[in-house]
């Protein structure tokens, strides 16, 4: 009996170790990342994430950081303000061929050839061809200078035969727009309702115009990357949750933007509007931002030559998501 009493206290404390262990595992601590995030609904993946509490359901203990554009999180990428950025295939490109420590993990959404919309402001720009001799808003190192050259190319118009007005936000361009300092701007759908109250606004082209499409890419420190497999994997997930919610939800999704952007319910809804969010990476995205790369050298926006498929990490996303890679 004596020993069978001994062999059960054994028993109940390998027993007692083995949950308690469980216990340590499941109690892990929550993963910090630090995510850029531009200030429009092109970041409404990392905000729904955030406020609908998918993150921390991934055990994820996130710092979000506002930027004005997306560019501006690769800036905080590059300069160690944040881990993980987001933005369009253009701002990518610029900032690659100025890092090192950039990596491509996913494409996050792409543009509608209606997201954006030219609009002007003088009775004497009828056409495309009538932006020759006159101001136009342009946010430099954005994606709003890529298609802003790709205007000019379209309508046949030198860049020195047009005045570029450098602005670091949409709400600055607005205001110029509004002011009637720009004769011209490019605005997504979100600012349609302001844009169009202007006097004597209205669109001229939309970015089918223009032959452009935008695509978004997932951008993380490549020394973070390295480091934390798993919390790109977890965000990765996380994220495309998110995507979820957007594409089955958009209410919901608007109702959290709102709050979260301090913008009208209606405004984040007609943003979400203008993109297609996904999660993938598929070799469409990458032939698309290696074209916008190559056009971008060949036509002097970017200086330097330099093979943008060296910055892609591919593990993250085929661990997680095998079926939605194809390169």
């Amino acid at each position: 009996m004596k020993k069978r009493y001994m062999a059960g206290i054994i028993t109940g404390l390998i027993l007692s170790g083995a949950l308690a262990a469980l216990n340590v595992q499941a109690e892990e601590e929550p993963i910090k990342i630090s995510i850029g995030a531009d200030s429009s609904v092109f970041s409404a993946q990392i905000r729904v994430a955030e406020a609908a509490g998918i993150l921390e359901e991934h055990n994820i203990d996130a710092e979000i950081v506002t930027y004005s554009y997306g560019i501006d999180t690769i800036n905080g990428v590059i300069l160690n303000e944040v881990q993980v950025g987001e933005a369009n295939d253009y701002a990518v490109c610029t900032r690659a061929a100025q890092s090192s420590n950039l990596r491509l993990v996913s494409s996050i959404l792409s543009g509608q050839g209606d997201s954006k919309s030219l609009y002007v402001n003088k009775e004497e720009i009828q056409t495309g061809e009538d932006l020759k001799g006159k101001k136009l808003a342009v946010a430099s190192g954005t994606v709003n200078e890529f298609e802003i050259a790709k205007t000019l190319e379209t309508y046949g118009i030198g860049k020195d035969e047009v005045e570029y007005l450098y602005f670091s936000s949409d709400a600055e361009m607005l205001a110029a727009f509004a002011t009637g300092d720009a004769d011209a701007v490019w605005l997504s759908k979100q600012y349609a309702n302001e844009a169009n109250e202007v006097e004597g606004s209205r669109t001229i082209a939309d970015l089918s115009d223009i032959d452009q499409v935008n695509i978004a890419y997932l951008v993380v420190d490549e020394s973070f990357a390295n480091e934390n497999e798993k919390a790109v994997e977890e965000l990765i997930v996380a994220l495309d949750e998110a995507t979820e919610l957007i594409n089955n939800d958009p209410e919901k999704a608007a109702e959290l933007l709102s709050d979260d952007l301090g913008i009208a319910k209606d405004d984040a809804l007609k943003g979400l509007g203008t993109y297609n969010y996904k999660i993938e990476f598929k070799d469409s995205d990458l032939d698309h931002i290696t074209s916008v790369a190559e056009w971008s050298i060949e036509n002097g926006l970017i200086e330097n030559a330099y093979d943008l498929r060296s910055y892609v990490l591919k593990d993250a996303i085929t661990n997680v998501f095998p079926d939605r890679i194809d390169f």
